[in-house]
């Protein structure tokens, strides 16, 4: 029997600032009785979508249960691991952290450390796309229905969330700058010898300054921003025919 086959491929320009990678695994025949492989926790959420037989996943606290012919992962806390019953074959998509919340409806905290049927997610369309990947004429069509799939999904649900990209961003500079800062102005505050009448109410103005400043950058303004914004989505970007598309892979 022939090693099971990996493969990464190439994003297209719409999802490219959204998805780390998209990658296949397929195998042509049954395997059984491996052994499990450990997925330690990345920060990462991921789409799967089986085309042949759905592994089995074997959670940190001992539970065992066979994944969904679809299904998300949410990030983890724990470790889990996967293995094959029966023939491999499925795609998958790998978020970047900070941006897979523009894939779905609701919070990502309701699929955090688990594995979720996507039919509890895309309600009705998961099981049309699910059968439209499963049943295509190969690897190369099947991943150019996820990327239609996920192109999609993005015009339907993505909500650019100015506080999650501000704190993604900017939170940990933010922080540690006005912590030093107000930490440097600790003595000045309970200074107690000559001119401490005047340092006193200066170093709590400015450190009172500081963290409001602080608050207002990573939460208040971004926000704002989020209730007052008139965002229009662009036009979908468009995508290769799956049917015309000649199986290469990468």
């Amino acid at each position: 029997m022939s090693e099971p086959r990996y493969r990464e491929y190439p994003i297209c320009a719409a999802l490219a600032s959204f998805i780390k990678c998209i990658w296949s695994l397929e195998s042509d025949g049954s395997i059984y009785h491996a052994l499990p492989e450990r997925i330690l926790p990345d920060g990462c959420v991921e789409l799967v979508f089986h085309f042949q037989d759905p592994f089995r996943t074997h959670f940190a606290n001992g539970e065992s249960t066979v994944q969904p012919q679809s299904f998300v992962v949410g990030q983890m806390r724990r470790f889990l691991e996967i293995a094959p019953a029966g023939r491999m074959g499925f795609v998958a998509v790998r978020f970047s952290a900070r941006n897979a919340y523009r894939f779905f409806p609701g919070s990502l905290h309701e699929v955090a450390d688990g594995v979720v049927d996507l039919t509890d997610i895309w309600k009705q369309n998961a099981d049309e796309w699910t059968d439209r990947i499963a049943f295509a004429g190969g690897m190369n069509e099947r991943v150019r229905i996820v990327e239609q799939v996920l192109v999609e999904a993005l015009c339907k649900y993505d909500r650019a969330d100015r506080l999650v990209d501000r704190r993604c961003y900017y939170t940990g500079p933010d922080v540690l700058i006005t912590a030093g800062a107000a930490l440097g102005l600790i003595p000045m505050l309970f200074a107690t010898g000559p001119g401490s009448e005047i340092q006193k109410p200066l170093a709590a103005v400015v450190i009172g300054g500081l963290l409001s400043s602080t608050l207002l950058t990573l939460f208040i303004l971004p926000t704002l921003y989020n209730v007052f914004e008139r965002s229009t989505r662009p036009a979908p970007h468009s995508l290769p025919d799956p049917a015309s598309t000649k199986e290469v892979y990468v």
